[in-house]
């Protein structure tokens, strides 16, 4: 997972390079660059916690497959082996989760396609500039947009 993420980074960095080619190299990193390190980096801790009482378990089954274990020790390993399994698939639903914390692009895009999809309202008009008079609306139709 942390190779296919941190892949996935440098495949957006090197197509970003070839579109500015020409453009001015800019040092500082942009906000969504910032934003998918986040939630690169909270994928990945999630992973990591997450997954790991798994093999644990497996480690430890494996060290005492061969001891005598009464039935209330074999009921406390099953709850145990079944947790484990619960805490995988658990990681999957919370990827959802750690999305909408940890960006706010990918927060603002979610409310806008729950406004204009499940709400059926115009999208949000935003206006850049300064107090109405001077500022210019911006209104970008996508085709998720229109409805057929």
């Amino acid at each position: 997972m942390l190779i296919f993420g941190l892949l996935t980074v440098r495949n957006i960095h090197q197509t970003k390079k070839r579109v500015d080619i020409g453009a001015n190299q800019r040092t500082k990193i942009s906000k969504k660059d910032l934003q998918l390190h986040r939630m690169l980096a909270n994928q990945i801790i999630l992973f990591i916690i997450l997954n790991m009482p798994n093999p644990i378990y497996l480690v430890y089954y494996s060290i005492t497959l061969q001891d005598v274990k009464s039935s209330l020790r074999r009921a406390g390993e099953s709850f145990a082996s079944n947790m484990t399994y619960v805490l995988i698939y658990l990681g999957f639903s919370l990827t959802f989760l750690n999305f909408v914390i940890s960006s706010d692009i990918f927060r603002r895009e979610l409310m806008q396609l729950i406004r204009t999809k499940i709400f059926r309202r115009p999208p949000v008009v935003r206006t850049t500039g300064g107090g109405g008079v001077g500022g210019t609306t911006i209104r970008v139709v996508r085709p998720n947009d229109i409805d057929e």
